[in-house]
């Protein structure tokens, strides 16, 4: 199962992850008309990545004891780590709404 499926709420039917980043988009199967907060999640994403990288470093700080280490740790594996904190930030909290 990849990570961008999303189903409709109405006939169940996928949606294609491209088709969820509009702000508001119809179903292909139903043409139901429903929201997406893509763009905030994608906000609130980019938030918890930073932050991740962030806490990230100081950590890396706290257990080498040196900045030059730290920053090259945080550099390797925290981009990585805040990347995917990242994306599984923006994926779940997707929401789809029904357009009334």
């Amino acid at each position: 199962m990849s990570i961008d499926n999303f189903h409709c709420p109405s006939c169940n039917q996928r949606i294609d992850g491209w088709i969820v980043r509009r702000s508001e988009f119809d179903c292909p199967a139903c043409g139901a008309t429903y929201e997406s907060n893509y763009k905030v999640s994608l906000r609130r994403a980019i938030w918890a990545g930073l932050s991740g990288w962030l806490l990230g470093l100081l950590l890396a700080w706290f257990v080498t004891g040196v900045w030059q280490k730290a920053l090259v740790v945080a550099l390797e594996l925290g981009v990585l780590g805040a990347l995917a904190l990242a994306v599984l930030v923006n994926r779940f909290s997707v929401k789809i709404t029904a357009v009334e």
